[in-house]
């Protein structure tokens, strides 16, 4: 009778140490995948925050560079904008270092190289040159297609995604 007694204690605690190991794996788990998904949602909030501060920065030097002579007013007003843009492009930089892998920082790094060469015409450090524009231009879509390549690649995105079509002839002149 005892020994009936024991057995079905044991049974007890071997069931209930097995419920607590079966329920804390599946618990750790949870709180990884969870922890990993919360992960990947500040990666994205960081990858897409650079990308739109970076495309940012690039139109306001294109408006500054092709959009003809502006007014005094219109010059001051844009290259204020342009340091905020460059401001908040710096931050979100930092943030991707942070968060991203090596070959992410590298896009990043990249492209931010690929924006400072078209601030080249904005500070007025380069003289007008429709083909240095372009290839500076160029050169930047192929890094901002890169980094999205890099991001897809890292957050697990499938697909491919086409290059993006060439801009049209009128996009690369100077209005004047």
């Amino acid at each position: 009778m005892i020994g009936q007694q024991i057995v079905t204690v044991l049974a007890v605690v071997v069931g209930a140490a097995m419920s607590f190991l079966g329920t804390f794996t599946i618990e750790r788990h949870r709180r990884k995948a969870d922890r990993s998904r919360r992960w990947s949602e500040l990666q994205l909030q960081a990858y897409s925050k650079h990308l739109v501060n970076a495309q940012r920065v690039v139109a306001i030097v294109r408006t500054m560079v092709l959009g003809g002579v502006p007014t005094v007013e219109d010059s001051r007003r844009l290259q204020k904008e342009l340091e905020d843009a460059h401001m908040e492009r710096n931050i979100s930089v930092e943030c991707v270092r942070l968060l991203a892998t090596p070959a992410i920082v590298e896009a990043a790094y990249l492209l931010n190289r690929s924006v400072w060469q078209l601030q080249d015409f904005a500070r007025g450090e380069l003289a007008w040159d429709e083909q240095v524009w372009r290839q500076r231009y160029e050169n930047f879509g192929a890094c901002l297609f890169e980094f999205e390549k890099a991001i897809r690649a890292e957050l697990r995105i499938p697909g491919e995604i086409p290059y993006p079509p060439r801009p049209p002839e009128w996009f690369f002149r100077r209005r004047t």
